[in-house]
């Protein structure tokens, strides 16, 4: 059966690196099982970072060629695996890639590797490495909507609010700083549980994915087609019971609708 590509992707992408992304990884992965078991016993966690990043990219190749949603999560929970097993082995991450793979469990509903994620050492998801940046703010007011802390929610969004809007900010966030503006606003919306502004906000959120994907990527890189961030906060808007009417292609809501965990 030939496969379908997504046809109305708001973004120009060369279709050989879909092609050959399909072909290579995961002819990568099947070779990765049989490092394991070694990786496991003396490794540092990078290789299953790595094997986990491939994951992820391949749950992209599969949204665009169209396969099932079910296949889909499957790969995206394979990365999560991953993931986590690098964490315990001590590798070290940036705090936007901890935020990736806790929208990951978030959305195909794995709540415990969710908490695990984000009760893992700050060490280890790059918190202390720029603990003045409005990052790893904001990825741990992310964290602290999994147990519903709104109180503290609120209190750490005044400082994000005062790192994002008041303060100078480094040169070095200038390229995520749209992104980062938008999370802030996601999460104000959430917490007080404004379903119009929440929409609006998602809506800025594809603009603002479609230029970044737009000026960011090699042309060899395959594009993070799945939102898993935006994802993740759909899923926690609907357990507020906020309704959701933003359709795009770089959110498939549908995968919420198939999530995998009982």
């Amino acid at each position: 059966m030939s496969l379908t590509t997504i046809s109305e992707l708001p973004n120009e992408f060369d279709s050989l690196v879909f092609d050959e992304g399909l072909k290579r990884i995961p002819a990568f992965l099947r070779n990765a099982d049989k490092a394991r078991e070694r990786e496991l016993a003396s490794g540092n966690g990078e290789f299953f970072f790595i094997v986990a990043e491939q994951w992820i990219e391949q749950a992209s190749l599969l949204y665009f060629f169209q396969r099932s949603p079910t296949e889909i999560l499957e790969s995206a929970e394979s990365g999560l695996n991953d993931f986590v097993k690098s964490l315990e082995l001590g590798y070290s991450v940036n705090p936007l890639t901890a935020l990736l793979f806790f929208s990951v469990a978030v959305v195909i509903d794995n709540r415990p590797m969710a908490r695990f994620i984000a009760t893992a050492p700050e060490a280890i998801l790059g918190f202390l490495d720029d603990p003045d940046s409005p990052v790893p703010v904001s990825v741990q007011i992310v964290f602290e909507l999994l147990v519903n802390q709104d109180h503290k929610v609120h209190h750490d969004l005044e400082y994000l609010h005062s790192l994002l809007f008041e303060l100078p900010y480094e040169i070095e966030y200038k390229l995520v700083k749209p992104e980062l503006d938008n999370l802030y606003h996601l999460i104000a919306s959430l917490v007080d549980q404004d379903e119009s502004a929440f929409n609006k906000n998602l809506h800025d959120r594809c603009r603002i994915r479609i230029e970044s994907l737009n000026r960011d990527l090699d042309e060899f890189d395959i594009p993070p087609l799945i939102d898993w961030t935006a994802l993740g906060l759909i899923q926690f808007a609907r357990d507020r019971k906020i309704k959701t009417n933003i359709s795009h292609v770089y959110f498939p809501v549908e995968l919420l609708d198939m999530q995998i965990n009982p």
